[in-house]
């Protein structure tokens, strides 16, 4: 025989209600957990240690909708019927009597805290932290790999650095045997060779994220030779083995977020710095060119080869200028000899004859003492300064160069000394 689903919820229902002991209004003792109100009703969950189940209070009292009902002990009177919707077993709650007003669970908690606290298990010290690796390789998610929780943790990963590789290390997050997996899961990451650990899970009620209160986790996440992060719950939730780990997350993705930096902004961080590196290479490199154009054209300057190639030319001036003014005695000459000879007729063939020889001969005289080349060869020479003639001491000074015209040569030299009887100079070869 094949039932539907609504058969079957609607089956469970009128055996319910027909049950001796279930039927009609039961009364339940537990504690209150996750209490939320919308508008006029109330849902919340009561549990015990071994179990759990919802109720909804319609209509509920402000006494109850105001109060602080997280974690105490009630006694509420309810009927219990299937929400076919969702299948879920659920209480329909009449009253709630308040039993005490510290929940069983969070007395416990207290508890095991100070027990764990005096014997020096939590908090750990920021001097017993482990480093966090900037920029792990491998790391390891100790989680349920069904859970929103691991789908957080891989997709911010893949944003923020998609090189880093992630080993799932499956585990129960709720119920009775999950701290035992929790445990174990812990043992295998710490044998893997993974960076850096991360023991996660989504939010949930205080009675979902029990086990990781449970002794046995906060020791094996304290003893952990890795550095491991705590991602559990949300802000909120402070579960005893967030003391006992290396840094406490506030969620799931701000554990995956302290294990991975985003590469994107490494990236610009980097690009600035080679930009602004290149940058200051480039005005370095144009800095040395033109000190290297500066000291080729100091070098240019005073190159050997370009001071003699200048003082020939300077050379070659003053030489010209000489020939010039040789060419203007002779001139001068040709143009007397040409009246000379001229006038002879107007005279005595003899007495003309020896005047003119006598005024030739003078006249050769001049010429020939005016020549400097002649000078030159009696050991005399010509002093030079860019081309002009130097007779007096006030034509001559200090550090100045000047060239020397000798009979097969020309010397340049530099004013060392002016006085008023010898000049003396410093041949520089």
């Amino acid at each position: 025989m094949v039932f539907t689903v609504s058969e079957v919820l609607e089956r469970i229902n009128n055996l319910i209600d027909y049950d001796d002991l279930f039927g009609g209004l039961i009364r339940v003792q537990g504690e209150i957990s996750n209490f939320k109100v919308y508008g006029k009703h109330a849902y919340f969950y009561v549990k015990d240690e071994k179990g759990i189940v919802k109720a909804v209070f319609f209509s509920v009292p402000k006494s109850i909708s105001e109060a602080d009902n997280e974690g105490k002990a009630v006694e509420i009177t309810a009927k219990i019927s299937v929400y076919a919707a969702k299948g879920d077993l659920q209480l329909y709650v009449k009253s709630i009597d308040y039993i005490s007003g510290t929940g069983i669970l969070y007395k416990k908690y207290e508890e095991l805290k100070e027990k764990l606290h005096k014997a020096g298990i939590i908090p750990k010290t920021p001097e017993e932290r482990k480093e966090i690796p900037f920029f792990p390789k491998k790391v390891g998610v100790i989680c349920s790999i069904n859970s929103a929780a691991f789908s957080d943790i891989v997709k911010t990963f893949s944003i923020r650095n998609p090189f880093i590789q992630i080993y799932a290390f499956n585990t129960g997050v709720q119920g009775i045997n999950a701290s035992n997996e929790i445990t174990r899961a812990l043992k295998l990451a710490q044998d893997s060779d993974c960076d850096v650990l991360i023991l996660s899970r989504g939010g949930g009620s205080f009675e979902d994220l029990w086990p990781f209160n449970e002794e046995a986790v906060v020791k094996a996440v304290r003893e952990s030779t890795k550095p491991i992060i705590a991602g559990i719950g949300h802000e909120i939730d402070h579960p005893l083995s967030e003391y006992a780990a290396d840094f406490a997350a506030s969620t799931p993705t701000a554990a995956a977020m302290k294990a991975s930096e985003d590469i994107r902004i490494i990236y610009r961080k980097y690009r600035e710095r080679i930009l602004l590196l290149q940058n200051n290479l480039t005005k370095l490199n144009e800095l040395l060119c033109e000190r290297l154009e500066n000291r080729f054209s100091i070098l240019k300057k005073n190159n050997p080869q370009s001071l003699i190639e200048n003082q020939m030319v300077r050379l070659e001036k003053s030489i010209q200028e000489i020939n010039n003014q040789i060419i203007l005695k002779l001139e001068k000459f040709n143009f007397i000899f040409s009246e000379i000879k001229s006038g002879i007729k107007n005279i005595e063939p003899f007495h003309r004859t020896e005047l003119m020889l006598s005024y030739l001969f003078r006249l050769n005289s001049e010429i020939e003492s005016a020549n400097p080349f002649n000078l030159l060869k009696k050991g005399y020479s010509l002093v030079l300064k860019e081309g002009k003639v130097l007779t007096k001491i006030e034509d001559f000074s200090m550090g100045k160069e000047i060239d020397i015209l000798v009979q097969n040569g020309t010397v340049t030299s530099e004013v060392k000394k002016i006085s008023t009887n010898m000049i003396l100079m410093e041949v520089q070869k």
